[in-house]
């Protein structure tokens, strides 16, 4: 096997397809490089480099679709605290007008055995002032 491919496979992590590693060897003896050669290390890093620049559109379409989710989660959690909160606030506003409610139905009671009490009060005084006289 050739350094030039051995090279490669040690520093994309996984071994090269038999394509791959054949088409290598090709440009390694089309262009008479020897395995020796410090050439190598020079043609090992652009290959690399092209690698990187031909994963770059994966990589980042991956990336972008890992932010879109996360975007997408946090914005369903705030949703549903907003709606959380929201209800509570409801309870509470309802809680809370039931009881002004409570205390407007105590006070017209009041108010009303206040006339009764009053108006009863009322035709006493009118009664003892017809029969006085």
């Amino acid at each position: 096997m050739s350094k030039l491919v051995e090279n490669l496979e040690i520093l994309f992590g996984h071994p090269l397809t038999p394509e791959e590693a054949q088409a290598l060897i090709k440009f390694q003896n089309f262009n008479e490089i020897d395995d020796s050669d410090p050439l190598l290390a020079v043609i090992v890093w652009a290959a690399k480099s092209h690698l990187i620049l031909e994963e770059f559109p994966n990589r980042l379409q991956k990336e972008i679709n890992y932010a879109i989710e996360l975007n997408r989660s946090v914005l369903r959690e705030q949703a549903n605290v907003i709606a959380k909160d929201l209800i509570l606030n409801i309870a509470l506003g309802l809680e809370q007008s039931n009881k002004y409610r409570k205390f407007d139905m105590a006070s017209h009671g009041v108010a009303f055995g206040a006339g009764i009490l009053l108006t009863g009060i009322l035709f006493i005084l009118i009664y003892l002032l017809l029969h006085h006289q």
